[in-house]
């Protein structure tokens, strides 16, 4: 698998799909995150779920993350070229990504590439990046943030859920995580821990993105509380950049 994953690196083989992210409140289209698919010419589709920890074993997460933040920028870049609406476009990075040597210098570099407007890349992270490194990961993602870009908690309550570093971070927005939502219109204790989560944010001048909605019902639950953001099937799947592309031409 690592040999054909290098491969599909090389080769160019993968491919980005984007998610809609959309204002809870009127529903508008406001950004997109953008994912990495791979569908190898023997196995079929194969998930992220199992190629991403093997590029992370593997190293191979250096390259891939790169060819991914390449692509995102250049898309985005090219939305904004057609005048679309301006949206931003969300990248997922690993720990191993950002304290890596020169990443600052690795986005600067990709943004004078694609000459996208840095207010528009905003770099998502899972809570379990921190846990070790705390103090040098503020350190870099201050000097990335000097250059325009912003910072994302992302699966927010799945990892080191400790409300003290939430403090410390120099990020603009929590994403949610689906396990937190899909209980909210029928389990009274699902629904008041979400509804703390979203309060918590809000007190700390951050934005809150709620992943895996699929409902009407939880979308209603969303806006009464004020969530700023949803992300999920009751709007859009992932969609081809194609695809995605020409959702954009409707709004």
């Amino acid at each position: 698998m690592e040999t054909r994953l290098r491969q599909a690196i090389e080769q160019n083989l993968l491919s980005v799909y984007y998610q809609p992210i959309v204002d809870c409140q009127n529903e508008e289209i406001c950004g997109a995150e953008a994912l990495c698919r791979w569908n190898d010419k023997e196995r079929g589709p194969i998930s992220p779920l199992e190629f991403i920890p093997i590029a992370e074993e593997s190293g191979l997460i250096m390259g891939l993350g790169k060819w991914m933040l390449e692509q995102a920028c250049s898309d985005a870049q090219k939305w904004q070229e057609k005048n679309f609406k301006p949206i931003t476009v969300s990248v997922n990075i690993t720990q191993a990504q950002l304290l890596s040597k020169n990443f600052r210098e690795l986005i600067l570099e990709i943004l004078k590439k694609t000459k996208l407007d840095p207010q528009l890349l905003k770099l998502e992270i899972t809570e379990s990046a921190f846990i070790q490194n705390l103090s040098d990961a503020v350190v870099i993602m201050k000097e990335i943030i000097s250059l325009g870009v912003r910072f994302v908690v992302d699966d927010f309550g799945t990892g080191y859920s400790s409300l003290s570093y939430l403090r410390e971070l120099p990020i603009c927005a929590l994403k949610i995580d689906k396990s937190f939502i899909d209980p909210i219109t029928h389990n009274s204790q699902g629904a008041a821990l979400t509804q703390s989560i979203i309060g918590i944010g809000k007190s700390l001048g951050l934005e809150i993105v709620a992943e895996g909605v699929e409902s009407k019902e939880q979308l209603l639950f969303l806006r009464a509380y004020q969530c700023s953001y949803i992300q999920g099937y009751l709007f859009s799947k992932p969609l081809p950049q194609v695809d995605f592309e020409n959702l954009l031409k409707t709004i």
